[in-house]
């Protein structure tokens, strides 16, 4: 397992990071006892970075890692994100003021069993909020010894010039994989000129990039991906057919679809933790054994000829 230095602090973490979206069940029913044995083979397999949000299963996901965790709090880096009582009114996605972020805050660590958590991400733009007030209710958490380190979700450079003008960041997180490359045009930059670790979500483009899924596939239902463009109609068998060629050159390469979506991203200097998904032990531990693959320039140029202009800056 390789490790980094999350921005300028001096905290190790693993490059390797296992995220908890699955938990809330949004790829489809996953039980708990599959949720405690994956996390438990996660930490064996040396990673320490854990991700979550209360979004995924309201709180369901959170609750779940931290039961999982229990013992192992010392050893582990645990990250989150603010987020409304209620996603399904996005008015209220937007209150970025100090007594509703330490509501949220309260509420995530009263579910992962702790007093404090290592990294809390903004997600997204509050516009009614002045971002000094936000980051001044981020800045006094981490002051209470609630919060060790600042984060955001942030996808415009703007806003993130904004947010840094008022208080250090820590880490950018955003979704970023072989089709889905917006963060090239400005994030990624300025993350490396601020000194922020990028920590890069959805890898493998909710399961397309893993190979196994074929143009008749079909989803159970709550699984989130029923209602996103990229799996649905002529767009998803698109994407089916590229991944058949890239699967296909993997293979002339000698490499699983896994280890060919892994080792495009660790290629890339720019990015600190890939945040990968997994629904049981076996799954985690074939991320960890594809983690170590990594591509010539001469591979990372035929990955860019294959996908060609199915590029898609945003996931929906």
């Amino acid at each position: 397992m390789e490790y980094i230095t999350l921005g300028r602090s001096q905290r190790e973490v693993s490059r390797i990071g296992l995220g908890g979206m699955a938990f809330g069940n949004l790829y489809g029913p996953m039980e708990k006892i599959n949720v405690l044995r994956t996390v438990h083979q996660a930490i064996d397999l040396g990673i320490t970075y854990f991700d979550s949000s209360p979004s995924y299963g309201e709180g369901r996901a959170e609750e779940l890692l931290g039961e999982a965790l229990g013992a192992h709090l010392d050893r582990v880096f645990v990250a989150s994100k603010t987020w409304a009582d209620n996603p399904a009114q996005p008015d209220a996605l937007r209150t970025y003021d100090r007594d509703a972020i330490e509501r949220r805050l309260d509420g995530t660590l009263r579910r992962l069993r702790r007093d404090w958590i290592d990294l809390y991400s903004l997600y997204g733009h509050d516009p009614y909020t002045p971002m000094s007030i936000t980051m001044e209710a981020m800045q006094e958490l981490r002051d209470k010894e609630k919060i060790k380190y600042i984060g955001t979700c942030e996808t415009e450079p703007g806003h993130l010039r904004s947010t840094v003008r008022y208080g250090k960041l820590d880490a950018v997180e955003n979704t970023y994989n072989i089709f889905n490359r917006s963060l090239e045009h400005g994030v990624i930059p300025f993350a490396r000129a601020t000194r922020m670790t990028l920590l890069v979500g959805e890898p493998f483009c909710c399961g397309l990039l893993h190979g196994h899924l074929r143009r008749h596939s079909s989803f159970d239902e709550g699984d989130k991906r029923i209602l996103d463009r990229r799996f649905r109609g002529d767009r998803y068998r698109t994407n089916v057919e590229v991944v058949n060629r890239l699967r296909t050159f993997a293979e002339q390469e000698g490499m699983t679809m896994t280890q060919l979506s892994l080792g495009w991203l660790l290629q890339n200097p720019a990015v600190g933790v890939v945040i990968c998904g997994a629904k049981s032990p076996k799954q985690i531990r074939e991320t960890v054994a594809a983690s170590s693959a990594r591509l010539s320039p001469d591979q990372m140029a035929t990955v860019d000829q294959i996908v060609g202009n199915v590029l898609y800056e945003q996931p929906a």
